[in-house]
């Protein structure tokens, strides 16, 4: 990768879209990507929110990825948001971006049926991809099942 977020192999920015698995494993791994950006489906936020409650640990690495994004967002416009918001890496200063993709979806870009989670965020992929031609769009997820239907 060089310092612009591009694949050497495309010369196009990396959009990373992340699965609700990877902020359950690692809280801060947004903060993992460097100068890319990275991109989190309403689902995925919808996800987490549901499982922050409790006392187990899966809980408390929920809330602990709600409130780095939460700061992250800060007092961005629902427009800046989905367009994206640099990210603050310390003293570094910004580098890369994070958006929410909250967009409705076009019905002839759904290849799958959207009764589970993980098929709406692939269809959500699919169509950013169609949208967004100047990017490379990348699934990053530790679901196995997920990653074969991608």
């Amino acid at each position: 990768m060089d310092d612009q977020g591009r694949n050497p192999s495309s010369s196009k920015p990396i959009l990373y879209v992340l699965d609700t698995n990877v902020l359950i494993h690692d809280p801060n791994a947004l903060l993992n990507f460097e100068e890319h950006h990275v991109a989190l489906p309403m689902t995925v936020l919808e996800e987490l929110d549901k499982l922050k409650t409790g006392k187990q640990s899966i809980a408390a690495e929920c809330r602990q990825a709600i409130r780095l994004i939460d700061q992250t967002l800060g007092d961005a416009s629902p427009s800046d948001v989905e367009q994206g918001v640099p990210i603050q890496r310390g003293k570094s200063g910004p580098k890369g971006f994070l958006s929410i993709l909250m967009s409705p979806r076009n019905e002839p870009n759904r290849l799958l049926p959207e009764n589970l989670n993980d098929n709406i965020i692939i269809n959500q992929l699919l169509e950013l991809r169609a949208k967004r031609a100047d990017l490379d769009v990348v699934l990053v997820t530790k679901d196995i099942n997920m990653r074969l239907k991608a």
